[in-house]
């Protein structure tokens, strides 16, 4: 499942050239693929004070319309679609981007059992008591049973973000019920679950903060709840992971006394240690590695090969010249070969740190280390992603990796300032299911953080993996919790509306 976006430009209807080639992307596994597998799709360029309503009208003659946007991105296609998705065009611009956002895999299963909960009060169609069905959802996620979840192909035990679209529904579990076609958006997240024995067996509890785009009246929020059997496509946008995230000079402008006593000490250390290894690059390389396995420790061990497999004595260094500059520093840390060869290469060979390249791009990651002490991207905090509990108290949060009663930092960033921010009490959940890659929270924690479940990923209080507790960071902690007085605080953040594109509120 792959589409290709020609990129061209809104005022002259013309593509766009680099190199004497068309601009174009490619997007693998998304819902306007899903939706509209014939369809042609082009991405048209606006330009801010320049770029007209009726510019984009003008290509209209031609069978290409306006139909999703994302900020400056504006989405043509030759046939309507956006119409059978939302039910008010100014939809297409507050999720045009969940349309076209790439997912890892994606499947199609008819007749999936699923039940539709409200995720404010829990009401699910009379199925349950709501008490019991407001704890399967939250705000942006839902439960799967865990036999579709591994025959979509995800990690067991692990939840992951979703895009997902809904081609036909029907109420109730009766496949002989009337069928509905009327199409349907989703995003958020799913955990794994058995979900055989929850009311009368589902293979999904989807929470109505999850369907987007459609509000009829008499429903309650985007849908109707209750029970249903439906067409969908899922797709697994990414899994659940635990990482570490850097914090960085907006995070610490909100608390000086936490820089004094708790940044400063670690920047003389971080400092020294660069100096140290600055004229080694056998020292650097490591200092690199030792990075990536704290960033990317899950990752790398599922999924890197064996070092053990590297033939150095056959290796070809022309045979990696043209991959050193986009692999070096990638982001997908279980594919990173870059990394398997250094890692390999420091136990034995130290071969490949003669190469140029490597040379300068050890040099740059150096570079990057002082820049990271200079803007306190250097301090690193853990990093999981986001779920809802209902169990937990408002001041409270469910961390397996850490002790219980242990007096956890989390915020979600970027933050506006230390409104978002707080100490939570870790507490351990013995019935609560271990999902790999999360930490749980309450909906007035998650709402306190301004977060809610669709992949949002918390930072959480510790240096890499170690003992994590918010006591590395006294002073710190003690000076976000005298910012959390009511007296202390700033007005409260409201979140503002989404920017619509004026021609997408016009028929």
């Amino acid at each position: 499942m792959v589409i290709t976006l020609s990129h061209f430009c809104t005022k002259t209807g013309k593509p766009i050239i680099a190199d004497n080639e068309p601009i174009t992307e490619t997007i693998e596994h998304c819902l306007a693929e899903y939706f509209a597998p014939n369809g042609t799709f082009q991405l048209g360029v606006a330009y801010q004070g320049l770029t007209t309503e009726e510019d984009l009208k003008q290509f209209t003659p031609e069978g290409l319309t306006l139909q999703f946007a994302a900020d400056n991105r504006f989405y043509f296609m030759d046939e309507e679609l956006r119409e059978k998705i939302f039910d008010q065009p100014h939809f297409g611009a507050a999720y045009g981007s969940n349309m076209f956002t790439p997912c890892q895999s994606f499947s199609e299963r008819e007749n999936l059992r699923v039940l539709v909960v409200d995720a404010q009060t829990g009401e699910n169609g009379g199925v349950m008591p709501n008490s019991e069905a407001i704890k399967l959802v939250g705000d942006g996620d839902g439960k799967i049973d865990a036999v579709l979840h591994k025959s979509l192909g995800n990690e067991p035990a692990t939840p992951f973000q979703t895009r997902f679209g809904i081609k036909e529904r029907r109420a109730g579990l009766d496949i002989n019920n009337e069928n509905n076609e009327t199409w349907q958006l989703g995003k958020g997240t799913f955990a794994p679950r058995d979900l055989s024995q929850v009311g009368n067996g589902y293979d999904l509890v989807i929470s109505t903060e999850q369907l987007k785009g459609r509000v009829r009246e008499g429903e309650s929020e985007r849908g109707r709840v209750g029970e249903y059997l439906m067409k969908m496509g899922i797709g697994n946008k990414t899994n659940a992971y635990y990482g570490i995230t850097s914090t960085g000079a907006q995070f610490w402008n909100s608390f000086p006394k936490g820089v004094e006593g708790d940044v400063l000490p670690r920047l003389e250390r971080r400092l020294e240690e660069l100096k140290d290894i600055a004229d080694d690059p056998r020292k650097i390389a490591q200092d690199y590695i030792n990075s990536i396995d704290a960033k990317c420790l899950a990752q790398i061990q599922a999924q890197t090969e064996s070092e053990d497999l590297i033939d150095f004595e056959s290796f070809d260094l022309g045979d990696i010249e043209n991959l050193i500059d986009d692999m070096f520093l990638s982001n997908d840390c279980g594919q990173n070969l870059i990394y398997r060869i250094l890692k390999a290469d420091l136990q034995e060979h130290c071969q490949i740190l003669e190469h140029p390249k490597i040379i300068d791009k050890l040099q740059e990651h150096l570079r990057q280390q002082y820049m990271d002490c200079a803007t306190g991207r250097f301090i690193k905090f853990d990093s999981a992603m986001a779920q809802t509990c209902h169990d937990l108290a408002d001041n409270e949060v469910c961390y397996p990796k850490f002790p219980e009663g242990a007096e956890l930092i989390i915020y979600r960033g970027p933050t506006a300032n230390s409104n978002t921010v707080d100490v939570y009490i870790n507490r351990h959940l013995p019935n609560e299911p271990h999902d790999i890659g999360t930490i749980k929270m309450s909906p007035q924690g998650l709402k306190h953080s301004l977060s809610d479940c669709d992949g949002d990923r918390m930072a959480i209080s510790s240096i890499s993996f170690a003992n994590a507790l918010s006591s590395d960071f006294p002073h710190t902690a003690a000076e976000i919790k005298q910012k959390q007085l009511k007296e202390n605080r700033y007005s409260e953040i409201i979140k503002l509306e989404k920017k619509l594109i004026k021609v997408l509120l016009s028929k």
